[in-house]
């Protein structure tokens, strides 16, 4: 019974995946890994609670890769990564629990990578097709990435409740 639980999970993020980037990742199977992760802020959540925080993401990584062989050893990647969890916000030090949140990040990427792993190959992409990044903890903050044809076009940007959409970087 867990893996239908597990197959249905994965059917509903790849499905989350092609409602906000209009593809994912298909023909591979999903792997899950446990993700724990601290960030300090004085931008994005920041200006939401009023101060610099620290943010401990908990969160299960659900990723789906694809990986094709090009023959000059270089691989095209499709990949989709799905995060859901929950956002500890302390104050700055980490000593004090301000609020906990829901969060979710979802990740597309497409692009040829020069060497074999089994995940995650955003950070190695030697030529990203299509690259599509949302972070978000539903009601404070949204950070959204999207780099398109080898970076010819792109654009950070981060929205706060109550201060909307800043642009950090683009093309």
């Amino acid at each position: 019974m867990k893996l239908g639980v597990k197959v249905v999970t994965s059917i509903a993020f790849a499905a989350m995946a092609v409602s906000i980037f209009g593809t994912a990742v298909v023909g591979a199977v999903p792997n899950e890994a446990e993700f724990d992760y601290w960030q300090d802020y004085d931008w994005g959540p920041a200006v939401y609670y009023g101060q610099d925080v620290r943010i401990n993401y908990v969160a299960t990584n659900t990723w789906v890769l694809k990986m094709k062989d090009n023959g000059d050893g270089t691989w095209t990647i499709r990949q989709t990564l799905t995060q859901n969890g929950v956002a500890y916000v302390y104050d700055i030090t980490g000593s004090t629990l301000l609020d906990t949140k829901n969060f979710r990040v979802v990740e597309v990427a497409h692009g040829t990578v020069n060497y074999v792993a089994d995940w995650y190959h955003v950070y190695s992409l030697s030529y990203i097709d299509k690259h599509e990044y949302h972070w978000l903890i539903p009601g404070v903050y949204h950070y959204h990435v999207a780099i398109l044809d080898g970076w010819e076009s792109y654009i950070f940007e981060c929205w706060v409740k109550g201060e909307g959409w800043t642009t950090l970087l683009s093309s």
